[in-house]
């Protein structure tokens, strides 16, 4: 079985990242990037992602979570998908606490993020 996380961000540097210490840590693991909430949203809808984990970058311009933490709390395929937020503006992610499985710290070198990710698997 694969394990997949879904990561939204609009900043490439991201990407490259989080799926290179996510296939350190975990080999069987995919990694896909949406560049934003309302992007990731419909994926989630089509319901052929259903991901393991959903790593949610409070550095994009203009977030607005709301629609992804509704849309992953009325559908019961997500119920075990865990969101997790990271980036310099973790306070935007503050009215949805109990939906948030945990906010990285940042800044966060990439030993840390390894050692992040290996926590949170």
């Amino acid at each position: 079985m694969v394990r997949t996380c879904l990561l939204i961000t609009d900043d490439p540097d991201d990407y490259f990242e989080y799926s290179e210490a996510m296939y350190e840590v975990a080999e069987d693991s995919v990694v896909l990037m949406v560049s934003d909430v309302a992007k990731a949203t419909d994926l989630l809808l089509l319901r052929r992602c259903i991901p393991e984990l959903v790593l949610l970058s409070t550095n994009i311009a203009g977030l607005r979570p709301e629609f992804l933490f509704e849309t992953l709390a009325q559908l019961p395929e997500f119920s075990h998908v865990r969101v997790v937020g990271f980036g310099e503006h973790p306070e935007v992610l503050e009215a949805f606490k109990g939906q948030v499985f945990a906010i990285a710290p940042a800044p966060m070198g990439y030993s840390e993020l390894k050692e992040f990710l290996s926590r949170l698997l």
